[in-house]
């Protein structure tokens, strides 16, 4: 996946509280092609210490033009995230 994120932390601090994004890009569908994608998700994001982030997200992913099966138009997606830095 190639995508573009844009966040809003609605608490005011970011990488602390609740978060929504929107992500915009292409998906590669194995033996399917690309497809451009949207995406929002919602969470919550955590800085525990100086040099850790923590971020779990959920949300609903749509590939255009893909193919419609039993599934539906929207994939769900689950993201964990941990980040160390020094």
């Amino acid at each position: 996946n190639r995508e573009v994120l844009a966040r809003l932390y609605p608490a005011g601090m970011a990488f602390n509280g609740p978060v929504i994004g929107l992500r915009l890009g292409a998906g590669d569908v194995s033996g399917l092609g690309d497809f451009q994608t949207w995406a929002f998700e919602g969470g919550y994001t955590a800085t525990p210490s100086k040099h850790a982030y923590f971020s779990v997200t959920g949300g609903l992913r749509h590939l255009n033009g893909f193919p419609t099966n039993a599934a539906g138009e929207f994939q769900p997606i689950v993201r964990m995230s941990l980040g160390l830095g020094f």
